[in-house]
């Protein structure tokens, strides 16, 4: 009896949930689309337009330098702790200490390598559809302290996780794989024993979770979007595109899986 009033909690729940969630959408679209006719939005936007392009080339450099620089710096800092260990190696403490501390350069380069992505492919958007930088001056200095700057970042957001690899295949001999290899990421998960897939494992579904809840959002916001500067389906669409491949791979791949345990 109590699973049933608990299932009935849930479900009931759920549905007022994606009921306020729908009807949200449903009214900001309308406010954004009645706002888009009012006299002075167009002109709202443009100023808009204007600021974000002219702020957009010093935060690239910025998110650049900080791309180079941070991961850069934790790692020095794990090769100075493995160059200590190597002096010690029954450390069982500093060990554990290296272990953990290698993940914070491979998180740093495996984040700035996103948002430097985004930046780089706006960059240029920008570069196309306005005239910064055409007249010289400061800002085609900036232009091309933001091209070198992305190319020294993608250099280190592929050489810092490969300098972390070999340090953690020297801790873990049994380890295998090149950060190089196309099949880096099979090699390295055949190499891994039960308890650290158990770990890779929980870590994706809670990613298949998340990158869930992060559609859901973002298929709200690309419907204000839509109205308000005219986008078009297609920022929906790909929202719509990632979550409906998240859902299918993951379902796909369980009932795979389940029937080999059969």
């Amino acid at each position: 009896m109590k699973n049933r009033k608990s299932n009935k909690k849930i479900i009931i729940t759920f549905i007022a949930v994606m009921v306020i969630l729908y009807a949200a959408g449903y009214f900001i679209g309308r406010i954004a689309a009645e706002a888009e006719r009012a006299s002075g939005f167009n002109e709202i936007i443009k100023n808009w337009k204007h600021f974000l392009i002219n702020l957009l080339p010093p935060v690239f450099a910025a998110v650049s330098a900080l791309a180079v620089m941070l991961p850069v710096i934790k790692f020095i800092s794990c090769n100075s702790m493995y160059k200590e260990l190597q002096k010690d190696m029954d450390n069982d403490d500093l060990w554990d200490t290296l272990e953990e501390k290698l993940n914070g350069p491979m998180i740093c380069s495996n984040i700035f390598s996103v948002i430097e992505v985004f930046l780089f492919f706006s960059f240029l958007y920008v570069s196309l559809i306005s005239d910064y930088g055409k007249n010289g001056g400061y800002q085609t200095v900036l232009i091309i302290a933001d091209f070198v700057l992305f190319l020294i970042a993608s250099v280190t957001e592929v050489l810092i996780p490969k300098l972390v690899i070999d340090i953690e295949k020297k801790l873990n001999p049994e380890k295998e794989g090149n950060l190089l290899d196309f099949r880096f990421n099979r090699v390295w998960m055949d190499s891994c024993d039960e308890a650290q897939k158990l770990i890779a494992y929980k870590a994706g579904y809670q990613a298949f979770l998340n990158t869930n809840i992060v559609c859901v959002v973002m298929c709200t916001v690309s419907l204000i979007v839509m109205f308000l500067f005219k986008t078009g389906v297609y920022p929906l669409l790909c929202v719509c595109v990632i979550w409906l491949v998240n859902n299918v791979s993951y379902m796909f791949r369980a009932v795979r899986l389940e029937r080999r345990t059969k």
